[in-house]
């Protein structure tokens, strides 16, 4: 994301330097949410005190909220939230409340790249830890070459929570060949499948 010629990794390298070693990725503390370069620049910064979390929600360089994202808001509260994050309120609601509760850092990494904490994310999750448990990685370099190599393939439906959560654990993108959708719903690809 861009705005006045700044990017996502200029406000990250600024929270960094700024951080005293207390915020990194390392820590699931910084945590970046995939977006366009033509979306406004988000960045949201939360504290846990006890059971609450305060949020300072800012679009570009504008504070847009200061106020509770904490599991127990009440309805006015999430209305109030919503109303002034819009389509950002459950992303970062989502993922703030999965720190706060002790998510791992690997399963938030996994939900900041699909968009937000959901049950899709926490199955695919809960899968690329059996697939590694029960079916370790085998590197078998005759199968082709080194940037196609892989030892897992995911067989999915595009846009299920649980395909990008795989994806990205098992780092098998559909450019290595090892991601394969299918359509399931009868109506073709053109249909149910294109990209919008």
């Amino acid at each position: 994301m861009k705005y006045r010629n700044m990017t996502t990794e200029d406000v990250i390298e600024g929270i960094l330097n700024r951080g005293g070693g207390l915020i990194s990725y390392g820590r699931a503390n910084l945590l970046t949410l995939r977006r366009t370069a033509k979306d406004p620049l988000c960045t949201a910064f939360i504290v846990k005190n006890g059971r609450n979390l305060l949020m300072a929600f800012y679009r570009n360089t504008t504070l847009v909220y200061l106020g509770t994202v904490s599991q127990n808001m009440t309805p006015a509260q999430w209305n109030n939230l919503t109303s002034k994050l819009g389509d950002d309120a459950f992303p970062f609601a989502s993922l703030a409340n999965a720190w706060a509760v002790g998510a791992p850092a690997d399963l938030l990494k996994q939900a900041a790249f699909h968009g937000h904490m959901c049950l899709g994310t926490i199955s695919g999750y809960a899968m690329s830890k059996t697939i590694y448990m029960y079916y370790p990685s085998i590197q078998d370099w005759s199968t082709g070459s080194p940037i196609e190599i892989t030892n897992y393939v995911t067989v999915g439906v595009p846009g299920g929570s649980d395909d990008d959560a795989l994806i990205l654990a098992l780092d098998n993108t559909p450019g290595k060949r090892s991601y394969l959708g299918f359509d399931t719903t009868g109506a073709g690809a053109e249909e149910s499948m294109g990209a919008s």
